[in-house]
């Protein structure tokens, strides 16, 4: 199983990889949507678990493309912003399987990640449209 942990707090990134560690297991850690990218260009992954706030975009950016690249089965937010209406719709739209507001709970994660209740999360399910959050002004790193 390939995994791939975005968040731009270098603790975050370490604590989920602990937590999600397993024989079988490859973690890739990415700091910013531009590093994610990289990885996602070079490999398909079964899990990927996204902050949402990062320097250089929003990690359902990240998800956007995987999605369009027909890649990714499980996808989890990680963030402090998780559960932000604008954020959740969009979440929602892009098939995300929790949303999972920091500080976490490691069993909580490690559930939603691999447990059989992972996919009877609750998100918004409000099918208004909305705009993606606006990444303008963020300086690329």
């Amino acid at each position: 199983m390939r995994v791939l942990v975005v968040d731009d707090d270098e603790m975050i990134r370490e604590v989920i990889r602990d937590i999600l560690a397993g024989p079988g297991r490859e973690i890739h850690l990415a700091e910013s949507c531009a590093k994610a990218f990289k990885f996602v260009y070079a490999n398909r992954y079964d899990l990927v678990t996204l902050d949402l706030n990062l320097p250089d975009g929003c990690g359902l950016e990240v998800l956007d493309r995987i999605r369009r690249d027909g890649s990714c089965a499980r996808a989890l937010v990680v963030s402090g912003n998780a559960h932000q209406p604008l954020y959740a719709r969009w979440a929602r739209k892009l098939g995300v399987h929790a949303l999972i507001e920091k500080p976490f709970d490691s069993t909580e994660l490690r559930q939603f990640a691999f447990g059989e209740n992972a996919a009877n999360i609750s998100i918004p399910q409000d099918d208004t449209p909305h705009p993606a959050p606006s990444t303008e002004g963020r300086e690329d790193e």
